[in-house]
């Protein structure tokens, strides 16, 4: 919060993993209000890391996660 959003915010990627950077961001700060406690918080978070890296090894099935 108080290094690596600030860089990238004066410094911003120049290709597509701006996307990615700022649902990154938004996930930080709903954690930061304390949200990925609520069941709804994580389905709001789960919902926007299911957005990043849609090129990555990693994919994970909404269904398969149990909140």
């Amino acid at each position: 919060m108080d290094r690596i959003i600030p860089h990238f915010e004066e410094y911003p990627v120049l290709s597509g993993k701006w996307k990615d950077f700022m649902a990154f961001r938004e996930v930080c700060f709903l954690m930061l209000d304390q949200k990925h406690r609520t069941p709804e918080g994580l389905k709001e978070i789960f919902s926007l890391i299911s957005q990043m890296n849609p090129s990555g090894k990693r994919k994970y099935d909404p269904k398969e996660i149990k909140i």
